[in-house]
């Protein structure tokens, strides 16, 4: 994707939770590729992700658990994470409908101009 090769690139946030579930699912995601789990770790260790303590997001929670925490409690500190630092979203997950939070999904990030 261009958004990715733009200088600089924007910065993915990201919360320690988001960062394990990348890992676990490495090698699934790998195999649909047709990768090595280390070619698709090499691969992802070039995205611009920029992970977010806890703390930074803490004040948030109690408003994303009352938003998402029904629909999937995995989503909460993603969706205070974007409360806290005022960004959209990247997902194709749609728990996080009706949250007043912009959304992209990918389809909608290769649309913008210079995105695919």
């Amino acid at each position: 994707m261009r958004v990715f090769n733009t200088h600089p690139a924007p910065d993915f946030l990201v919360t320690a939770r988001v960062l394990q579930e990348v890992r676990e699912y490495l090698p699934v995601l790998a195999a649909k590729k047709k990768l090595s789990a280390p070619e698709m770790t090499a691969i992802v260790s070039l995205l611009p992700l920029r992970q977010y303590p806890g703390d930074a997001y803490a004040a948030f929670i109690p408003q994303a658990t009352e938003l998402v925490g029904d629909r999937d409690p995995d989503d909460v500190e993603t969706l205070a994470l974007a409360f806290a630092m005022e960004a959209p979203i990247w997902t194709n997950d749609r728990d996080f409908e009706g949250v007043r939070v912009t959304t992209y999904t990918t389809a909608a990030l290769l649309a913008l101009p210079g995105g695919g």
